[in-house]
């Protein structure tokens, strides 16, 4: 359960800085190919994983589902947009659920390029029974941290608000999976 979580949090964060949809393993390869101590790595990870998921699949535990769907609660923070108009505000929250339904649709095999991982990828992953993560990003609508000035019923966009004063983490939103934009 936590490797399927971690995977998510990797996968996020890769979306949400890419411009195209391009996983970047053929550019991974390369860089092993010319690194030996890295590709020494990635093979001493390989062999792990392979023990490992012969194992799973000997005793049959790779092949179970979760019955319930695991709900992680989203806030988007916009720090840079304090002074945003209703107009800008409306189109960041809708921008900000836009692309949670992104996530859910890529983790849940439901996304229009599906195509690319059957036809071209699959095979390299053997027992990955695609689409069966049952996780669901939400964003959070309940609970709110004081601090942020939201009631519950909004959702967890916020706009100017100094997350964490400069620092990579607010205990305030502890229990979120937080993505933050800045203006670059």
């Amino acid at each position: 359960m936590k490797t399927n979580l971690l995977l998510v949090f990797t996968f996020s964060i890769s979306l949400c800085f890419s411009q195209t949809r391009n996983c970047g393993v053929k550019e991974k390869m390369a860089e092993l190919t010319f690194n030996p101590f890295m590709k020494q790595k990635y093979e001493e990870r390989q062999q792990k994983f392979n023990l490992e998921l012969n194992r799973l699949q000997k005793t049959g535990v790779s092949n179970r589902s979760i019955l319930n769907n695991v709900r992680i609660p989203v806030a988007v923070h916009f720090p840079e947009a304090g002074a945003a108009n209703a107009t800008l505000r409306n189109c960041l929250k809708a921008l900000a659920q836009n692309q949670i339904d992104i996530l859910n649709a890529d983790y849940n095999a439901q996304n229009a390029d599906m195509s690319i991982w059957n036809n071209t990828t699959s095979s390299n992953y053997p027992g990955v029974n695609v689409g069966s993560l049952n996780i669901n990003l939400e964003l959070a609508t309940q609970n709110h941290p004081s601090i942020s000035g939201l009631t519950n019923g909004d959702v967890a966009v916020t706009f100017g608000y100094n997350y964490g004063s400069g620092s990579d983490w607010d205990a305030n939103w502890a229990g979120y999976l937080l993505i933050w934009l800045l203006k670059l």
